[in-house]
């Protein structure tokens, strides 16, 4: 690869981090579920300094680690709740993900495949900085992971598994579902090594697992063995979900992942054979490497991997995979993928690594498209719950009550815009409380669910039954409703569960 193309190739790295910033450019971020409970948590941060868990995962009473929340309080912190300030933090995060996936690269392979991974990276977290939540943190470390694990087959050398053992378990701390078995999949292969190569003293590194897996056990003791024993249902027999009637159901689900969705390669959605067909071509020149002695402990630490995931993923009793559980697996396949540039077939793959570039740039079309419709106009715009909790403040009343009402039950994102409204205007409000004038925000109610409604919460969860006396419409389907309540209504106090919260941390 010549200077200039190396050059060429970082002016396009360098706008690709510019596209990323596009949303929080036009001061918005994609303020879904949960990235609102994420902000909930900086708040508890603030509250108590030390938490042992973070989100709570998509099983019953199993959470995530705290590191996640950890890693971006100091932004949450330096722009005083600010979700604008965490989103250029985003932007950074990205680029100091890209640039030390450059130089893992170069070790791992050489520097034309750094320059392309870079390349190919950056684009693909393009489409992913509007929202960061915790998945993304194990996405950032998983190249680490990845090299710690290679060098240390290749070397032996115990700093290596140091590594090795400390970013398995943040792994873990990030996202537990891939996490744990990849966690897994390391210590099994490098045990049979120790025993192998009769390294038994490299075995006292193990103990190094309990540093990142402290918070686990500690709120475990806190709280019965929750999460253990939480773990131990999901794991054992049950129920699976009605649509998998088989493990082979389950089996032909996770070979459409692995030829499929699993790669990541292609952000637009194509043609399911075309990401077989690459994935066949992926194959056949992972072959070739191998049969040429390339990188060989690279290619088959990635097979290990990526087939190894999948297989564990059929423990998964619910059935189904959902995106951010495998999300964190990208940057290998795209690792992978780029450094076919060190083949034999080096100039044809140049040609398929700039078609592949090309459709997903093409993709960035579509992006801009959506985030038109987006920005400061869907329910999830931070943009547009900022400006729509601060109506209720522009109202000029003084001191006031208000509620929140979500068909999820939980109103994350409702929630902690009214909460960052309070930091930034001086009246007093009462959350979840009645007072003379209060306020209901009201998300839209599900079409698809005529059974969840924003009506029938308010007369049988807040105990009202009158009329507002103002309501503002969005076209989105929010509504703000304010009420004046005698002192007789006041005293209808609420139900108690109405805010179920974040808790157990």
């Amino acid at each position: 690869m010549s200077k200039y193309q190396k050059v060429f190739i970082v002016i396009f790295i360098v706008f690709n981090f510019f596209l990323s910033s596009w949303y929080v450019l036009h001061k918005d971020i994609f303020f879904f579920t949960d990235v609102a409970r994420d902000f909930l948590i900086y708040e508890e941060i603030d509250e108590k300094k030390i938490i042992f868990i973070g989100p709570r995962s998509s099983t019953s009473g199993i959470f995530h680690g705290p590191l996640w929340p950890y890693l971006n309080y100091p932004a949450y912190l330096l722009g005083q709740g600010n979700p604008l300030v965490v989103g250029w933090y985003w932007i950074f995060l990205t680029v100091v993900s890209v640039v030390s996936s450059f130089y893992i690269a170069k070790k791992l392979f050489d520097e034309n495949t750094a320059y392309l991974f870079a390349l190919i990276l950056s684009l693909f977290l393009v489409f992913h900085t509007k929202s960061f939540f915790n998945p993304y943190g194990a996405l950032f470390f998983m190249p680490a992971f990845f090299y710690c694990f290679v060098r240390y087959i290749e070397t032996l050398k115990g700093k290596y598994l140091v590594f090795l053992i400390l970013t398995g378990g943040i792994l873990v701390q990030f996202q537990m579902a891939i996490g744990i078995p990849m966690l897994f999949l390391a210590l099994l292969y490098t045990t049979y090594l120790i025993i192998r190569k009769r390294k038994f003293f490299h075995f006292l590194f193990y103990s190094l697992i309990l540093i990142p897996l402290s918070t686990f056990i500690l709120f475990d003791i806190r709280h019965q063995f929750l999460m253990f024993n939480s773990f131990l249902k999901y794991i054992g027999p049950g129920n699976r979900d009605p649509y998998y009637k088989t493990y082979l159901d389950l089996v032909l689900e996770r070979i459409g992942f692995i030829w499929g969705a699993g790669l990541q390669i292609f952000r637009q959605d194509v043609e399911r054979f075309h990401t077989l067909l690459l994935f066949v071509v992926m194959s056949v020149l992972i072959y070739f490497q191998v049969k040429d002695n390339k990188y060989k402990a690279s290619y088959l630490s990635f097979i290990y991997f990526y087939a190894g995931f999948f297989i564990l993923s059929i423990i998964n009793k619910s059935g189904g995979l959902l995106l951010h559980y495998f999300l964190p697996l990208a940057p290998l396949t795209l690792l992978i993928f780029s450094s076919f540039i060190t083949s034999r077939f080096k100039k044809m793959f140049a040609v398929l690594f700039v078609i592949v570039y090309l459709i997903n740039i093409h993709s960035f079309r579509f992006y801009v498209e959506e985030a038109n419709v987006f920005i400061g106009k869907h329910e999830d715009s931070w943009k547009f719950l900022k400006s729509m909790t601060d109506r209720i403040y522009e109202d000029g009343e003084e001191e006031f009550g208000y509620f929140v009402y979500s068909p999820d039950s939980y109103g994350y994102q409702t929630k902690y815009a009214m909460h960052y409204a309070e930091k930034t205007h001086p009246q007093n409000e009462k959350r979840n409380q009645k007072d003379r004038i209060t306020y209901l925000v009201l998300a839209p109610d599900p079409k698809d669910n005529p059974f969840i409604n924003s009506p029938w919460w308010i007369e049988n969860k807040f105990h009202i039954t009158k009329k507002p006396i103002k309501e503002i419409k969005f076209e989105n389907g929010f509504k703000i409703q304010k009420y004046k309540f005698s002192d007789e209504e006041i005293n209808i106090a609420p139900e108690k569960d109405i805010d179920p919260g974040i808790h157990f941390r």
